[in-house]
């Protein structure tokens, strides 16, 4: 998935959904006045899930607040039903 600004670029690239534990890449592309600059990150060799597994735990166990909400979640399953019924037209 990439998204396009006017002076950047951000792209997140998984190599492959089959081999667990492959890192996901960030790209980024951004250029200020003549300069431009490309940076990759690639932050852990832990899939996605556990890393959000992980964090859930720390939040219930410290007392904190999940970043996505209850709504959140719900937005986003009226998005992927949108998103079927266009697919079925």
């Amino acid at each position: 998935m990439e998204v396009y600004g006017s002076r950047k670029s951000v792209k997140v690239q998984y190599d492959t959904p089959y081999i667990r534990h492959l890192p996901t890449k960030l790209y980024i592309q951004e250029t200020e006045g003549e300069a431009f600059r490309e940076t990759v990150l690639r932050p852990t060799y832990t899939d996605p899930y556990t890393l959000e597994l992980i964090y859930m735990h720390d939040v219930i166990v410290s007392g904190g607040i999940l970043k996505t909400t209850p709504e959140d979640a719900r937005e986003d399953l009226v998005l992927f039903r949108m998103i079927m019924e266009a697919l079925q037209r």
